[in-house]
Order: C-alpha cells, then sequence, then structure tokens
C-alpha cells in the first residue's frame, strides 16, 4: 500500500472514532437528565454506527443495549443483542444479551397480548352500543363480524 493511501486510511480511521467519541461524550453529559431520555436513546444508538474497529463496535452495541433496555425500549434492546450476536460474540456476553433478547421478547409479545385483549374489549363494546342503538340482536352482530373478518385479506 502507498503511503497516500495509507494516510487515507489513517485519517478515515480518525474520523470516525472521533466521530464516535463525540456521540459518547454528548450521550453521557444528558445521562443523568430525566427530561433527555429520549435523546440520550438516540445518541446511545447513534454511536453504533461509525465504522470503528470490531471490539469497540461490539463496546459500543452492548452499551446501547443496556441503556435501551434500562429505559424499557425492548425492542430497540433486542436489535442490538442480534447484532452483537452476528458479531460472533462469546462467553458471558453471549449469555447476557441471549437473555436480554429472550426478556425483550417475552415482555414484547406481553405487551401485544394485552394490546390484542384491549382491542376485543373494544369490540365487543362497540358491538354492544351498536346492538342497544340499532336494536339488532348482539349475537347476529358477532356473526356477522364474525363473517366479515373471514374476507379481509392477510397483510403479507
Amino acid at each position: 500500500m502507498t503511503d497516500s493511501k495509507q494516510a487515507k486510511k489513517i485519517i478515515q480511521t480518525a474520523t470516525e472514532y472521533i466521530l464516535g467519541m463525540t456521540i459518547e461524550l454528548g450521550r453521557r453529559s444528558i445521562e443523568k437528565d430525566p427530561a433527555q431520555v429520549k435523546r440520550n436513546l438516540e445518541l446511545s444508538a447513534y454511536f453504533t454506527k461509525p465504522q470503528m474497529e470490531l471490539p469497540h463496535r461490539q463496546i459500543a452495541l452492548m452499551a446501547a443495549m443496556k441503556v435501551a433496555y434500562t429505559k424499557k425500549n425492548y425492542l430497540s434492546a433486542a436489535n442490538f443483542a442480534s447484532r452483537v450476536l452476528a458479531n460472533n460474540s462469546s462467553g458471558k456476553n453471549a449469555e447476557t444479551v441471549g437473555s436480554i433478547i429472550l426478556d425483550a421478547d417475552t415482555r414484547l409479545l406481553m405487551k401485544f397480548c394485552h394490546r390484542l385483549e384491549k382491542s376485543k374489549l373494544m369490540v365487543n363494546a362497540m358491538l354492544m352500543t351498536l346492538s342497544r342503538l340499532s336494536m339488532i340482536p348482539l349475537q347476529s352482530l358477532r356473526f356477522v363480524l364474525h363473517l366479515s373478518l373471514q374476507f379481509i385479506p392477510e397483510v403479507p
């Protein structure tokens, strides 16, 4: 490799590290402020983007995963954890990451089930109101709803 190519590569690497460290220092300066939770999560995610060497990128991913998990942003935490595992993580890190993925998936599933249950309750309440207003028996409305749902195409 010529000296100019090597110098360009060193400058590019230094630029990426400066960018990463600037982002992380900015995140740490607002870390304790409860009003800046969203910005803290954003900066921790941005810290994973610079093209640093693999061990340093793993540290950034682990930090972002922990911040997202402690702030109850389970989808982002699971995403960062998957990226850590994709980089051939092993040992204690792999166990920690695996447990976070499992816990995040469980929490997301519970949240989805809770929302689904709320949706069922809302549909039942709407059907009961419609039944009272239209004088159509509730069972008939439920049957019509059941039939109409069969003809709605599934989203791919």
